[in-house]
């Protein structure tokens, strides 16, 4: 029953997604008859520009780090936790899925300082 359910859910998501992908794109904007691509030239950004985006940029990725540390403490206790209540057999499945918990966690809080090291370097210049 649940299958079904869920084949028919998808089959209609399917269906909305493509008629939503036949829908002409139409932009009412102004576009001149001919473009030049020689007399274009890009915008010029000064010092406070690039600090207030190199600013947005720090704060959004602090805000993702805290985010990240919180997701994994809460898993952290979820599963050790289970891993304190569970049999020998759970014990040992919950020892595999730490294996990835922990690549997980690195893989996060190396590019997160990356990240922060492109921006400050980025800040610095």
């Amino acid at each position: 029953m649940k299958k079904e359910l869920l084949k028919h859910i998808l089959t209609i998501l399917f269906i909305i997604l493509v008629i939503l992908l036949m829908i002409p794109n139409q932009s009412n904007a102004d576009v001149p008859k001919t473009i030049n691509p020689s007399s274009w030239e890009p915008p010029q950004m000064n010092t406070n520009d690039v600090k207030e985006i190199t600013d947005a940029a720090a704060t959004l990725v602090d805000y993702i780090r805290y985010i990240g540390i919180i997701v994994t403490v809460v898993a952290l206790l979820a599963l050790g936790i289970k891993y304190m209540v569970g049999s020998i057999e759970e014990k040992a499945e919950y020892k595999k899925s730490m294996k990835a918990y922990i690549i997980g966690v690195v893989l996060f809080f190396a590019l997160s300082q990356i990240i922060a090291v492109i921006i400050d370097v980025a800040d610095a210049l």
